[in-house]
């Protein structure tokens, strides 16, 4: 119950999350400019390249949160990484405020209706907002490990009323991009204090109670922190490097663009980690009490939850992208100007679904080291052939090394962790767990856009039949996996 109330929980926090963000993203491309927006999702792309700066902290005390009871060790364990975690990230925004006049005038192509001057200024106010970004991370992992994740997720759905949907007050009436990092900032150092009150007091606490500081108690979870530092820092480049040569080999407004498709493209890691989330806690406590047969039937309803999950998504999205775009920004311009772009991204993020599960299982297992070795491969294989793929193809050519590069990750990263951990066929765990659902998913969303297309639909309607039968199919498909398999055990 507990489990199921946290995917609950996670749903709707990301659902309202992320639904905000791509309701108020036209209004910002309409209010400020796509070429506004390009720094936006510069913002976006700063805060995931600076992740060296976390340095494994967060992703360890979550870990560490799911099963030391001990409150006052706890509270120890959080102050002690909160004030690493301050000091790293305070020193990697003094790095980005300091850079900013280079960033703006070396690598960016500001136009003359968007100067380098306020691009700076835009830089500058990211780079304020930089430690308490790293901060909120750190006590929500701290939250869900305790599997706090009704809580966390809540504040998580008020942090984005007030950063994502409160700007629009200020910039509608100042509609300048400066105003827009300012709110930003604002806000995200605001909801840092108000995070760590909620974490101390689910820890057991006093809202303002602080520990002690024991580096010592460190020591026994290095290997696991220098692990996840390593994944979070080769992830970090891995996701973000298209962005990066493409905000160096075009134009704000191109890259704009560019990280519009990325942001859609993000629909099916987006249905599928809440799922992610919530599973990692509790297959890590089984894994810690041994029960090893509870532990790999989680892993293997979850993995074809995921699998469903994320091919109704991208496929969706792929199959109606014109629909999606049609209704998502409506000027005529922008939706046909590269929807490659978007079917490479989705597809690529397809396979990132299907790594999830495996992925999760290696953390669990404490085994960082085999997803650090092939991460630090990709690094060095997408990095020449993004640049390559913009030179020849374009925007659409630095999208592509994400499809055929996760795809190749999910293949390697499922085998090896698999063969370790798993203990059973990883053929037919292929077979059964991510082929036949993924199928499934993929001829749903085959059969919604034939019936639109014969129906001759409108963009409202088509995207509506599409929902119908991804909501219709998961029915389906979840009772098969979890009601028929209970109901015929019990008969047995």
């Amino acid at each position: 119950m507990s489990l199921s109330r946290n995917i609950i929980a996670n749903y709707l926090g990301r659902a309202y999350s992320i639904g905000a963000i791509y309701l108020f993203v036209p209004v910002y491309v309409r209010i400020l400019g796509l070429e506004a927006y390009g720094l936006v999702a510069l913002y976006s792309t700063i805060l995931a390249l600076t992740a060296v700066a976390d340095v494994g902290l967060s992703a360890t005390f979550g870990r560490q949160a799911a099963f030391v009871q001990e409150k006052r060790s706890l509270l120890d364990l959080l102050s002690t990484f909160e004030r690493l975690l301050l000091l790293s990230t305070c020193s990697v925004a003094v790095v980005v405020f300091c850079a900013s006049g280079w960033i703006a005038s070396h690598w960016l192509a500001p136009t003359e209706k968007l100067g380098v001057d306020t691009a700076v200024t835009c830089l500058r106010l990211m780079a304020v907002a930089v430690p308490a970004h790293f901060l909120i991370s750190f006590y929500m992992a701290g939250l869900m490990g305790l599997q706090r994740q009704v809580t966390a997720n809540g504040f998580q759905a008020l942090l984005t009323t007030v950063r994502s949907g409160g700007v629009l007050i200020p910039i509608l009436i100042y509609p300048e991009p400066w105003v827009f990092f300012a709110w930003s900032a604002f806000a995200t150092i605001a909801f840092a204090f108000g995070a760590r009150m909620i974490v101390v007091r689910s820890i057991g606490m006093r809202s303002f109670s602080t520990g002690d500081f024991r580096p010592r108690e460190m020591l026994p979870l290095m290997k696991y922190a220098a692990g996840m530092f390593a994944i979070g820092i080769i992830a970090s480049v891995n996701t973000q490097l298209d962005k990066l040569v493409v905000s160096k080999l075009f134009d704000l407004e191109s890259f704009g663009y560019y990280a519009l498709m990325g942001l859609l493209a993000q629909l099916p890691v987006t249905i599928t980690s809440p799922i992610a989330f919530a599973f990692f806690p509790a297959l890590t406590a089984m894994i810690a009490r041994e029960e090893l047969r509870q532990s790999r039937a989680l892993y293997e309803r979850y993995t074809f939850l995921i699998a469903l999950l994320g091919s109704i998504g991208a496929v969706g999205l792929v199959l109606f992208r014109t629909e999606v775009l049609g209704l998502w920004i409506p000027e005529p311009a922008v939706p046909r100007k590269g929807e490659k772009v978007l079917v490479y991204l989705s597809l690529g993020g397809l396979f990132l679904c299907f790594q999830l599960a495996p992925y999760y299982l290696s953390l669990a297992r404490m085994d960082t080291w085999a997803i650090a070795a092939l991460a630090t491969f990709t690094l060095m294989l997408s990095g020449p052939l993004v640049w390559l793929g913009a030179r020849i193809h374009g925007l659409p050519g630095a999208a592509m090394p994400w499809l055929l590069l996760n795809a190749a990750n999910f293949l390697v990263l499922s085998y090896v962790i698999n063969r370790r951990y798993y203990g059973g066929s990883h053929l037919l765990w292929v077979l059964k767990f991510v082929a036949l659902p993924a199928g499934v998913g993929t001829c749903a969303m085959w059969a919604a856009r034939l019936v639109s297309d014969w129906l001759s639909l409108g963009l409202v309607a088509a995207c509506v039949l599409a929902l119908f039968v991804a909501v219709t199919v998961l029915g389906v498909m979840w009772g098969w996996r979890v009601v028929l398999p209970s109901t015929l055990r019990q008969r047995g």
